[in-house]
């Protein structure tokens, strides 16, 4: 009869759940919070947010340059060609300094003032 050995298994017995514990305290305190700093707020975080749904997938660049060069060759009915790419992957950006100027604009922030209606 070794009582050595049996406490030393009860000790291991009990550091196991104390460190499942921690593991999941952690998971469900801890994560969603880590998440939250670590996943850029951008406008589709806001929509999938407020819908209640999965952030969209995305592809390599590589991979949806390659598919619109296919559709290149297939012609105007492909789902994706250079065009539309460039379409959906360059920045449009505006000023509005002359509406704030001459209209006294005062814009709002989207990603703070954004909601699924």
């Amino acid at each position: 009869y070794d009582i050595k050995g049996q406490v030393n298994n009860v000790l291991l017995y009990y550091c196991c759940r104390f460190y499942c514990m921690i593991v999941a305290i952690f998971t469900a305190l801890v994560m969603p919070v880590l998440l939250y700093f670590l996943i850029p707020v951008t406008l589709e975080v806001l929509i999938a947010q407020q819908l209640g749904k999965k952030l969209p997938q995305s592809i390599p660049y590589w991979l949806a340059k390659s598919m619109a060069l296919a559709g290149d060759l297939l012609g105007e009915k492909a789902p994706i060609n250079s065009l539309k790419l460039s379409k959906i992957t360059e920045s449009l950006t505006f000023s509005n300094e002359k509406a704030k100027r001459e209209l006294h604009w005062q814009p709002l922030n989207v990603l703070n003032n954004f909601k699924v209606e």
